[in-house]
C-alpha cells in the first residue's frame, strides 16, 4: 500500500456491524457509501490528580437524522491523564454525509475522583447539581456550523472529544469529604491540527518492511479485549523502538517487528498529518511486547518523590493489573529495583549503560513487576521486571541563566510541589543533593539569561541517582508567558445573567465586580496562579488569529454548541443573554500578555447553569 493511498483498515466484523447500525433510523446503504472516522479523546486535568469515569459510547447524527456509532465500546478513562496526550479510541466506518452533532454517554456510577491538596492526592465525593449521586448522563454537542463533520466516499476525518475538567466541575474544599459537583462539559471537533501526540495502543496485526509500516488493532487505554478498528502506522529513520528488552532506531526497528508474531501489544506515540486520503500517523516512539505490558506482570506509573537504596517511593500512582482494570492510589506506592531490573529511557532506545541508577527523585516512571496491595498501599516488585523512564516537567522561577545552563527556584515537578520531594541521595555527596531553592539545570545550547526573574517550565530527565549536579537535563526551557494559561471564573447563587462587563465582536471582559462572583477567579499556568481581582483590570479575552479555535457555550443538560468563529460565538452569547440564561462559569485557555493584560484564547467555554 503506497503512502498516498488510503492508510487505514477496518475489521470485517466491525464493518458488518456498522453496515447494520443506525439506531432504528432508515439508511440507504446502497447509495450512501462509507468513509472513515478516527475518534480520539483528550482533556485537561484542572485541579485533579485522577478523574476516572466510563465513557460508554459516542454516536454521530447526520443532517438527515441518521444516527451511527462512533465509539461502541465502553472504556474506563482517567480524564486527568489526557492533558498532554490524545488517545486513539476508534477507527470506524461511517456512512458518507454531513454530521451536525455528537452524543456522548458518560457513566459516573463507579467514578473515582481525586484532587491535589497541597501536594497530596485526596479522595472526593461526586454529586450532580442537586447534590445527588451521579449515574449515567448523555451530553449532546453540536458541531461548529462553519465546520460540520463531513464524511466523504474516500478518506477520513479525525473526530476529537475534549473533556474540559475545569469547566465541568466545582470543588468544595470546605466539605468533608471534599465535594465535587460535576456537570460534564466537553467539545467535539473535526480539526486535525494538534500539538499533542496521539497514543495508539493495540495488538500487532501485520507489517510492511518495504514501506516501513505496521498495522494494529485499536485497543485503547487499558482495554484487554475490544478491537475498535485497525490502523496502519508509518515509521521514519528516526523512529525509536523498544521491543521486549531491546532498543532500536529506524529501519532496524521495523526489521525487528518483522520477526514478531501477531498479537504482541504495541503502544506508540504518533503525529497526525491529514492528506487527500486518510492522513498519516507517523510514529515517533513505540514500545512493543513485554516492553509495554505483559500477561506475566502488573504495571504501575507515577512520580518518584523519594529513593532509599533500591526502593522508590511514588506519588500519584496508577496500578493496572495483568488481569485487567486499573486503580489510582492516593497513598504513596513503593517500587523495588535490583541489578536485574531492565531500564530504558524514553527517546533513547539504544543508549548503553542504562540501569537502576538512572532512576532518581522527580522522575516519571512506568514499572512492570509483581504487585501487592495492603490497606490501600501498592507495592510493585520490579527486581526481575523492567522500568521505563518517562519525561518529567518542572516549573520554577529562573535565578540564573546562560548558554547550556540555568538554575531555578523550583516550584513543582509534574503536578507535585517541590516540598513533596525528598532529595536525599540525589547528589554525588551530601552537600551536592538537589536543593529546590537552587535547582541546577543542564539545558540545550540557548542563552537563558533573558529568562532570569521569570517563571519558566521545561521537560526532561532527572540526573542519575547519586550523580547530581546538575539536577535535571531539560530539552528546552520556556517562559510561562510562552505557555498556555487558563482563566477560570465561577459564579454562585444560581449563576450570573450578566457575567461580562463588555461583549464585542473582538473582545470579552468578565465582570469581576458581579455580585454573584464565586471564590474561583484565577489565571493559572501550572503552579503559577494569579487572583484576577488583584490585577489592575479584568483581562481582555480575544480570539487567537492562527489555527481553528474552539468556542463553546451550553451545559450538559441543555446541550453544548461549538463555534470556530468568534463572531458566531458572540452572536450565540448575546442570544443567551437575551434569553436571560445564567452563566455558571467561564473558562478560557491561551497565551497571556501581562503588559497588555490580554489573554489570546484558542478555547473559550461558557458553562450555563
Amino acid at each position: 500500500m503506497h503512502p498516498t493511498t488510503l492508510r487505514f483498515a477496518v475489521t470485517l466484523a466491525i464493518l458488518s456491524v456498522l453496515l447494520l447500525s443506525g439506531c432504528g433510523k432508515k439508511q440507504n446503504r446502497f447509495n450512501s457509501g462509507y468513509g472513515n472516522a478516527f475518534v480520539t479523546y483528550t482533556g485537561s486535568n484542572g485541579d485533579f490528580s485522577s478523574y476516572k469515569v466510563s465513557v460508554t459510547s459516542m454516536t454521530l447524527t447526520r443532517s438527515d437524522g441518521t444516527v451511527v456509532s462512533g465509539v461502541s465500546a465502553a472504556e474506563a478513562v482517567d480524564l486527568a491523564k489526557l492533558s498532554d496526550v490524545s488517545e486513539m479510541v476508534s477507527s470506524t466506518s461511517v456512512p458518507i454525509g454531513t454530521y451536525t452533532s455528537a452524543s456522548v454517554v458518560l457513566d459516573y456510577s463507579k467514578a473515582a475522583v481525586f484532587v491535589n491538596v497541597n501536594g497530596v492526592p485526596t479522595a472526593t465525593s461526586v454529586v450532580d447539581g442537586t447534590g445527588a449521586a451521579l449515574t449515567t448522563l448523555t451530553v449532546v454537542v453540536t458541531f461548529d456550523p462553519a465546520n460540520p463533520l463531513i464524511i466523504g466516499q474516500s478518506g477520513a476525518q479525525r473526530v476529537n472529544l475534549d473533556f474540559n475538567l475545569a469547566a465541568s466541575n466545582r470543588i468544595d474544599f470546605t466539605a468533608s469529604p471534599i465535594k465535587v459537583t460535576a456537570t460534564p462539559f466537553l467539545t467535539v471537533d473535526n480539526d486535525p491540527a494538534t500539538t499533542k501526540p496521539i497514543r495508539v495502543r493495540g495488538p500487532l496485526v501485520s507489517f510492511n518492511s518495504l514501506e516501513g509500516t505496521y498495522t494494529v488493532y485499536l485497543r485503547p487505554f487499558f482495554d484487554l479485549s475490544n478491537s475498535l478498528g485497525s490502523l496502519t502506522l508509518f515509521t521514519t529513520p528516526t523512529t525509536a523502538y523498544v521491543i521486549n528488552n531491546v532498543g532500536y532506531v529506524g529501519v532496524d526497528g521495523i526489521t525487528a517487528i518483522s520477526n514478531l508474531g501477531s498479537g504482541n501489544i504495541t503502544s506508540a506515540y504518533t503525529t497526525y498529518a491529514p492528506d487527500a486520503s486518510a492522513g498519516t500517523f507517523t510514529v515517533t516512539q513505540t514500545y512493543i511486547g513485554s516492553a509495554v505490558e505483559s500477561v506475566a506482570a502488573d504495571r504501575i506509573e507515577g512520580t518518584v518523590i523519594a529513593r532509599t537504596g533500591d526502593t522508590l517511593t511514588l506519588r500519584g500512582s496508577t496500578l493496572s493489573l495483568r488481569s485487567g482494570g486499573f486503580t489510582y492510589y492516593p497513598a504513596d506506592a513503593t517500587v523495588n529495583l535490583a541489578a536485574a531490573t531492565v531500564v530504558s529511557i524514553d527517546g533513547k532506545p539504544t543508549a548503553t549503560g542504562i540501569d537502576k541508577q538512572d532512576v532518581s527523585v522527580g522522575q516519571n516512571i512506568i514499572a512492570l513487576g509483581t504487585s501487592t496491595v495492603i490497606s490501600g498501599v501498592a507495592t510493585v516488585d520490579a527486581t526481575a521486571g523492567r522500568l521505563r523512564v518517562v519525561p518529567s516537567r518542572l516549573w520554577g522561577t529562573v535565578l540564573t541563566g546562560g548558554v547550556g545552563t540555568a538554575t531555578l527556584d523550583l516550584l513543582a515537578i509534574n503536578e507535585w510541589p517541590a516540598n513533596a520531594f525528598n532529595f536525599t541521595g540525589t547528589g554525588a555527596s551530601l552537600a551536592q543533593n538537589a536543593d529546590p531553592a537552587n535547582y541546577m539545570l543542564s539545558t540545550d545550547a540557548v542563552d537563558y539569561a533573558t529568562l532570569v526573574g521569570s517563571g519558566a517550565a521545561g521537560d526532561g530527565f532527572v540526573t542519575a541517582f547519586g550523580a547530581a549536579p546538575p539536577d535535571f537535563t531539560v530539552s528546552g526551557l520556556k517562559a510561562v508567558s510562552a505557555l498556555d494559561s487558563r482563566l477560570q471564573v465561577q459564579f454562585i447563587n444560581g449563576g450570573s445573567k450578566t457575567p461580562f462587563s463588555s461583549v464585542s465582536s473582538t473582545t470579552l471582559l468578565v465582570d469581576l465586580a458581579d455580585p454573584n462572583l464565586g471564590a474561583v477567579h484565577t489565571l493559572a499556568a501550572g503552579p503559577f496562579s494569579t487572583d484576577l481581582t488583584m490585577l489592575p483590570a479584568s483581562p481582555a479575552i480575544v480570539a487567537a488569529a492562527a489555527g481553528r479555535n474552539t468556542f463553546a457555550i451550553g451545559s450538559a443538560a441543555a446541550g453544548i454548541k461549538v463555534f470556530s468563529k468568534f463572531s458566531d460565538f458572540v452572536t450565540e452569547l448575546n442570544a443567551t443573554s437575551t434569553a436571560a440564561k445564567s452563566v455558571a462559569s467561564v473558562v478560557a485557555t491561551g497565551r497571556y500578555d501581562q503588559t497588555t493584560n490580554t489573554l489570546t484564547a484558542a478555547a473559550i467555554s461558557v458553562v450555563l447553569q
